[in-house]
């Protein structure tokens, strides 16, 4: 479906995902997204206005959260977001072996062990370098 918003495509995506899950008949869904709109419609922190264009189906993803005996939705920052970001990639190769990379690389994070990522970029190597360095000055003598 074309649409002209960023906003308006993550309201949809969120929409199309809870439309799956209740027609996969999930009772328990967990969703994590970085777009503030999404989130904030479903757990009404956010305000629809009529005026807006697409106002019906942001009523419409504000009830979804009912279809479930459990919902939780997390709103988390893009660079938090890449263990998704990986699978939507790998999910384009059609490659049996590319599947199995995939599933050889994540099982360990997906059977709950803790993962890290940090971007070599900068700032990281700036608070990399103040690993065993005070944080605040010493008062002076």
């Amino acid at each position: 479906m074309p649409c002209n918003d960023n906003q308006i495509a993550e309201v949809l995506s969120m929409l199309t995902l809870l439309m799956r899950c209740e027609d996969e008949n999930f009772s328990f869904v967990k969703v994590w997204n970085d777009s503030s709109r999404a989130c904030g419609v479903l757990i009404d922190s956010q305000t629809i206005k009529m005026a807006d264009s697409y106002h019906g189906v942001c009523f419409l993803l504000r009830s979804m959260n009912t279809k479930f005996t459990k919902f939780v939705t997390v709103q988390r920052p893009r660079e938090l977001m890449f263990l998704s970001d990986h699978f939507l990639k790998m999910a384009y190769s059609d490659s049996p072996a590319s599947i199995k990379m995939v599933n050889q690389r994540w099982s360990s994070n997906l059977k709950g062990c803790t993962m890290f990522k940090i971007t070599n970029n900068k700032r990281t190597l700036n608070i990399i370098n103040t690993f065993g360095t005070y944080c605040f000055r010493r008062p002076s003598p």
